[in-house]
């Protein structure tokens, strides 16, 4: 297995991406990107009212701020401070370790520096690495855990804390049933599973359900609230690395060189037939609908999200990786690899 192989198997069989101009696939690809998902305007929650003073421009910045009903600075067991569910509660999680813990995930980065992948810190992946087996995911290796909408919850609101604000009680009741509409809509995702369903299946599957739990969540958030937890600065689109659903992914980046598609298809559908012993038909087709479905990628026309990028490769692949395990002369090791890789290659032009 060579070329197509490591367009579609990159993490079951080496990291390659694609360099046809080099006449060759040997590119190593970047480190696993993060994002952040589309910010989702909302009109002022009721009763949670502005704050009187400056909220951070960046978040991380610590600042004090004028408390307002619903909104109480002091520790996590201040008998002012708004009661949070007791389904917050994570074994071995007192209140101060999650102010620890988002003392970490909340320090700058310097202008222009790339976002860090927050579990490059011993202590957090650790911590998080501790949560398997407590809160449900497919991505068990820190990753999965830290992204679960009950500890990104505790993370974001001892972020906001740190910048004086609190959630009030009416919020966190909010938070807690979108929590409960999360665990359900998992329950009924990972229902589906069979023995077949790919594991990037099954990655996407529940990122694009966190997704929708952080894109609510932010909703519940005053302007005030998401201000301490973005930054003012914010672009749209940009999150915190810490609560982006997209750190489960294992993304490979796959350079195509601008003018190259035509190279690319007949090179795709060689490689395709050869390395899965197929007929030439059959890898013709299949290299036509892969390039097919990732155009939005390659046309710079197009203003996308790394998490929609990540989104549409994702699910292209996927489809492709379907008709091949479709065939029933398919190699079984490589069957198994197939259903069992958690990586996919996201397409981008360069020059």
């Amino acid at each position: 297995m060579s070329r197509a192989a490591a367009l579609f198997a990159a993490a079951a069989l080496g990291s390659l991406g694609l360099g046809i101009a080099a006449g060759r696939w040997a590119r190593r690809g970047s480190p696993v990107e993060t994002a952040a998902f589309e910010r989702v305007s909302s009109p002022e929650p009721a009763g949670v009212p502005e704050a009187t003073s400056a909220t951070p421009s960046r978040p991380g910045e610590k600042r004090e701020v004028a408390p307002t009903v619903g909104e109480v600075p002091g520790g996590e067991d201040s008998s002012l401070a708004p009661r949070m569910p007791a389904s917050f509660e994570l074994p071995g999680m007192a209140g101060p370790e999650w102010e620890s813990l988002a003392e970490l995930v909340t320090v700058p980065e310097a202008a222009g520096e790339s976002p860090r992948d927050p579990l490059s810190d011993p202590r957090l992946r650790s911590r998080m690495i501790g949560l398997r087996g407590k809160v449900p995911t497919v991505q068990a290796d820190g990753r999965g855990e830290l992204t679960h909408p009950v500890v990104a919850a505790r993370l974001a609101a001892a972020a906001i804390a740190r910048g004086g604000l609190r959630l009030s009680s009416s919020q966190w009741e909010n938070v807690e049933r979108l929590v409960r509409t999360y665990e359900k809509s998992y329950e009924d995702l990972s229902a589906g599973f069979k023995e077949e369903t790919l594991r990037i299946e099954k990655i996407l599957g529940e990122m694009e359900l966190k997704e929708g739990f952080l894109v609510s969540f932010l909703e519940v958030l005053s302007d005030a609230q998401r201000s301490c937890l973005l930054g003012t600065e914010a672009a749209p689109g940009e999150y915190p690395p810490y609560l982006s659903p997209l750190l489960m992914a294992d993304i490979e980046r796959m350079p195509i060189p601008r003018g190259s598609l035509e190279t690319l298809r007949q090179r795709l559908a060689e490689d395709i037939a050869d390395d899965f012993k197929l007929e030439p038909d059959f890898g013709e087709g299949l290299a036509a609908t892969f390039l097919a479905e990732i155009a939005p990628l390659l046309d710079p026309r197009q203003s996308l999200s790394r998490t929609e990028r990540a989104r549409i490769a994702g699910w292209t692949q996927i489809r492709v990786f379907k008709q091949i395990l479709a065939r029933s002369d398919l190699d079984r090791s490589l069957r198994e690899r197939l259903i069992t890789m958690p990586r996919w290659a996201v397409p981008e032009v360069v020059e």
